[in-house]
């Protein structure tokens, strides 16, 4: 339900701001909003809490980033609190930031190596995956599993390219588990 919620709310925030030529801003916005609404949870469970009505929800909402932020998101957030959505505000901004990133080619990639990577490593993988995909730029999150043993696993949105030595030894343990099978059930007939 979140995602639906998400995506439901997300597009039309950014079909408007596509609309008025404001992409840019609404998404520079939706990242400072996320980051106030990450060190207070608090303002969150406010909005959220049953005992406030939805009238007084707005005013607080209206009095703490009315005048601050796009008529957009406020109007976007005052809708979100009139049907009782208020509390999947933060989803509705991320995914909005998300379709900005699609709409500037701008891909997001996580990429788990067993050991730190030099930057001339890194500037390689990047430009192979530059080249590979329809992506112009990159936001690049690096981890260190030493568990992978070796290779690359990339992961780009839904998408895993998975070239670890430990995902290779663990296909191979499974093919011979089934030949070991196989070979049981040959010599029981």
């Amino acid at each position: 339900m979140a995602g639906l919620i998400a995506t439901t709310y997300g597009d039309a925030l950014f079909d408007a701001a596509k609309e008025k030529d404001i992409l840019r801003e609404i998404w520079d916005e939706s990242s400072q909003i996320l980051m106030i609404l990450k060190e207070h949870p608090e303002f969150i469970e406010l909005l959220n809490n049953p005992r406030i009505s939805r009238e007084e929800t707005c005013e607080v909402a209206g009095k703490v980033f009315k005048g601050r932020i796009h008529d957009e998101i406020m109007n976007l957030l005052y809708l979100m609190i009139e049907k009782g959505r208020q509390g999947y505000f933060s989803q509705v901004l991320e995914y909005y930031i998300s379709c900005c990133k699609e709409y500037y080619h701008i891909g997001v990639v996580h990429i788990t190596a067993p050991m730190p990577l030099s930057g001339v490593q890194q500037q390689r993988i990047e430009a192979d995956i530059i080249r590979d995909t329809k992506y112009k730029k990159l936001e690049v999150q690096y981890t260190i599993d030493p568990s992978i043993l070796g290779g690359l696993v990339i992961r780009i949105g839904d998408r895993v390219l998975d070239t670890s030595v430990r995902s290779k030894l663990d296909r191979l343990t499974s093919e011979l588990y089934k030949i070991q099978i196989s070979s049981k059930e040959d010599d029981s007939q």
